[in-house]
């Protein structure tokens, strides 16, 4: 196995592990932390990965890119398309984006969540800590693979995120062409509080979701004033 993948049969969290390897050791870009049963595997916003540890790929990258603080939300959008593709590219389900975290699978059903920490250096971006869960059965991705699907992921990701930072716009059309959630009426909750809702138009070059009012206003939203987004066109 690739020196990169330290696999581990119990931890605490990927995303602890991985950022103490990063900080005390520091860890290169696509060095990635894999554990067979993650104990307290919390995504975006501290919601709980509700699949068993036995289904899940439970794993996190440390990534390296070069960009300022105002531009960290493409990381999140790059990296959940580079989930979906990584899902559909291994033989999975046909998968897609859900901003600003999740993949889904044809008929909607969580394929998998994405969570980032990201390390601050002096007006930059130091590091950042990717973690990815994925409910395998559900993704069409055999639960035996989990070694082999960690040690090709990182450098799927290393490769996602050096195009995003080399091409951000060419990176932004994939991200909006992969997205299930352009092109639907949502409802995304704000933080502290309000809502914003209407035809989401896209994922633009810095990550946010861009929402189109009824009456023609268009606004983007960063991640870090949103609580939630739903599907107004779900049944």
């Amino acid at each position: 196995m690739s020196t990169l993948v330290r696999h581990l049969p119990v931890g605490v969290s990927t995303t602890a592990l991985a950022l103490a390897w990063a900080r005390q050791e520091s860890a290169p870009e696509g060095a990635t932390v894999l554990l067979d049963h993650e104990v307290s595997p919390l995504g975006w916003r501290g919601v709980l990965w509700p699949v068993e540890a036995r289904d899940t790929l439970s794993l996190a990258v440390v990534l390296r890119p070069v960009l300022p603080l105002d531009r960290v939300d493409v990381l999140w959008a790059m990296t959940v398309a580079a989930v979906a593709s990584f899902v559909t590219g291994s033989g999975g389900v046909a998968a897609r984006t859900w901003w600003p975290d999740r993949v889904i699978g044809p008929d909607a059903d969580a394929v998998a969540g994405v969570k980032l920490d990201i390390v601050l250096g002096p007006g930059m971006v130091r590091a950042a800590i990717v973690a990815v869960r994925i409910d395998l059965p559900t993704a069409g991705l055999e639960v035996a693979d989990r070694v082999s699907l960690a040690t090709s992921f990182g450098p799927a990701l290393v490769a996602a995120s050096e195009e995003t930072v080399t091409d951000p716009g060419r990176a932004a059309d994939g991200y909006s062409a992969g997205s299930a959630t352009v092109g639907r009426r949502v409802r995304a909750v704000l933080l502290p509080r309000g809502e914003a809702r209407g035809q989401a138009a896209a994922i633009d070059a810095d990550g946010r979701l861009a929402i189109a009012s009824s009456t023609g206003m268009r606004e983007s939203l960063p991640i870090d004033l949103v609580a939630r987004v739903e599907d107004l066109d779900a049944p």
